[in-house]
């Protein structure tokens, strides 16, 4: 009885729509809230999704005025081994870009990325790192949200006639 149960809802699962599993990436487990037996029992059993090859370390949010200039600071890490890595910057379609490729030669640094937002709404920067570690290409994925910071218009002064 309970493996017909379990077989239904396996079933039901995979007939899912597919905005329900964007739910499941909030849903995974931390091993490093776990402790240190607790998380080696949670990676052993495939439940954690496995390191990152290249470290990006950068803001989840950052603000900006509409039509001025900023800039983004990402620090990265890359390992000793690894070759032929590069950095593929994109943007929303408010997020005017001005550089869109670096090369990373160094094993670990930190460059700027200066955009220009062109309009509000909901805007990213998506960071794409690919290069060969381990005679494989690995490609990772970070994204950046940019808001637009609202101007605030002066409150006018308004005179009743009495």
């Amino acid at each position: 009885m309970i493996k017909r149960i379990l077989g239904i809802g396996c079933v039901m699962a995979a007939l899912a729509p597919a905005p329900l599993w964007a739910c499941a990436a909030h849903l995974t487990i931390n091993p490093d809230e776990l402790g240190f037996f607790g998380g080696a029992m949670v990676r052993m059993a495939g439940l954690a999704p496995p390191e990152p090859v290249f470290d990006l370390e950068h803001p989840a949010m950052v603000r900006a005025g509409i039509g001025e200039r900023s800039e983004l600071v990402v620090n990265y890490e890359r390992p000793y081994f690894s070759k032929n890595v590069r950095l593929k910057v994109t943007g929303s379609r408010n997020v005017n870009l001005h550089s869109q490729e670096l090369q990373l030669d160094d094993r670990k640094g930190t460059f700027t990325i200066p955009y220009e937002l062109s309009g509000s709404g909901y805007d990213t920067i998506t960071l794409t790192v690919s290069g060969e570690h381990k005679g494989e290409v690995v490609t990772e994925v970070g994204r950046v949200y940019v808001r637009a910071n609202l101007q605030k218009s002066k409150p006018s002064m308004q005179v009743s006639g009495r």
